[in-house]
């Protein structure tokens, strides 16, 4: 598919949602509210998998909005639905949003700042339960984010900022870096982290947006590091994994950094021995 690039657009916001409760409402609600223009955004919400009363939700909530539109597919799966969402963004830039999160109102705005097609921009990160009004910070790469937005803004060298390349939220990425790459849909569990190492062949640093510009992440008792997982299960998606990060360094060994990646093959194994305890 041939996507037209609106010129006008800024940024397309892509959010996939499954079975969406109440809070996709908080989180169009942080949306609307940017302060970036609304002419400078769009928002393409792909619903996926069950369709009702989940889509006439959306379109009720959305109807006022003339930068968001519904997207529906009885295919589901995170990945996919993120792949329609690229498929026919209009944006310069990317971000990816999940149905559950929040965004503060100066997200977007502060993301697009620092962003250029050369340079992916990350904004910070917490975790919450239930409200902002609880921030627990449990999320797995809170830590290693406050202490490098206190230590540096920028930073060149992929391999040592490794860890930034673990989650697709909270970053904001030039649409030419992306080009055709799309997420693995046979990969359920690591596939961020393996779409973000196939584009760092155009990422020439990582920049930090303001710290106004933050993603706040809902803790979930059912999110994917909280499942449990049997060893036939574990071995089959280590298995995956490691063929597909295999696969991707050696279509462009001279375009990747090798550290970079046999250092998320080392993640690899450490999530999946993470798993196994759980």
């Amino acid at each position: 598919m041939t996507t037209v690039v609106d010129s006008r657009l800024k940024v397309s916001v892509i959010i996939p949602s499954f079975r969406p409760g109440a809070y996709v409402i908080e989180c169009l609600d942080s949306i609307i509210n940017q302060t970036l223009r609304r002419d400078d955004y769009e928002v393409i919400i792909v619903l996926n998998g069950e369709k009702e009363p989940y889509l006439s939700m959306l379109n009720n909530k959305i109807a006022c909005h003339n930068n968001m539109r519904v997207i529906y597919t009885s295919e589901s799966g995170v990945s996919n639905a993120r792949n329609i969402g690229l498929d026919i963004a209009r944006g310069e830039y990317i971000t990816f949003i999940d149905d559950d999160d929040i965004v503060s109102p100066e997200y977007l705005d502060g993301l697009l700042t620092v962003s250029s097609e050369s340079i992916m921009a990350l904004s910070r990160i917490h975790s919450f339960q239930g409200s902002l009004n609880n921030i627990t910070d449990n999320f797995f790469i809170t830590k290693k984010y406050n202490n490098d937005y206190r230590n540096v803004k920028s930073k060149k060298n992929l391999v040592k900022c490794r860890s930034f390349f673990s989650y697709i939220a909270g970053r904001m990425i030039h649409r030419n870096v992306i080009g055709k790459r799309r997420f693995d849909e046979k990969i359920r569990n690591g596939e961020d982290s393996l779409f973000l190492a196939s584009i760092t062949d155009k990422v020439e640093r990582i920049e930090f947006s303001d710290i106004s510009s933050v993603y706040y992440v809902r803790e979930r008792e059912n999110s994917a590091n909280r499942k449990k997982f049997n060893n036939k299960e574990l071995l089959e998606m280590y298995g995956k994994l490691f063929f597909a990060y295999s696969k991707t360094y050696l279509k462009k060994p001279l375009a990747y950094s090798f550290i970079f990646f046999f250092s998320r093959l080392i993640s690899v194994t450490k999530s999946i021995y993470n798993l196994s305890k759980n």
